[in-house]
């Protein structure tokens, strides 16, 4: 009987221990891979009916670059900005982008999906798609 007993016992532990699920965690390497991989992107049209292109390429070196189009008739302007950007915790989820200005942005609630990126960049949701460099 006591064998018995731990028998179902040994058996009801294996089987709830192969229950358990892990999440998949993601450390800064594997963020900033995602994050570096690319060239982002995002077409839209301002408050003032201007067709306009944001960029955004981050480096693994904690560099960056975004590019500002604005498409007026018979006038394309494309202003480049530099920054360096940091990891702001350790959830790999939020962006400190401090430009040559001194200008500093948090880029808040990353996430990269597939071709993606999306997040509030300085308050704004946005949503960029991959470039291919």
């Amino acid at each position: 009987m006591k064998f018995t007993r731990t028998f179902f016992l040994l058996i009801a532990v294996c089987f709830l221990s192969n229950c358990e699920t892990t999440d998949e965690t993601v450390d800064g390497s594997t963020a900033t891979y995602y994050l570096c991989r690319t060239e982002w992107e995002s077409l839209f049209t301002d408050n003032m009916g201007v067709a306009c292109k944001q960029e955004f390429l981050f480096n693994k070196d904690g560099t960056g670059s975004e590019f500002f189009t604005t498409y007026k008739t018979g006038q394309t302007k494309t202003n480049k900005y530099s920054f360096d950007w940091l990891w702001a915790s350790g959830y790999f989820n939020s962006i400190i982008m401090v430009y040559s200005t001194n200008n500093r942005v948090l880029f808040n609630n990353v996430k990269v999906e597939y071709s993606v990126l999306t997040g509030y960049f300085d308050g704004g949701y946005v949503t960029f798609s991959s470039a291919i460099k």
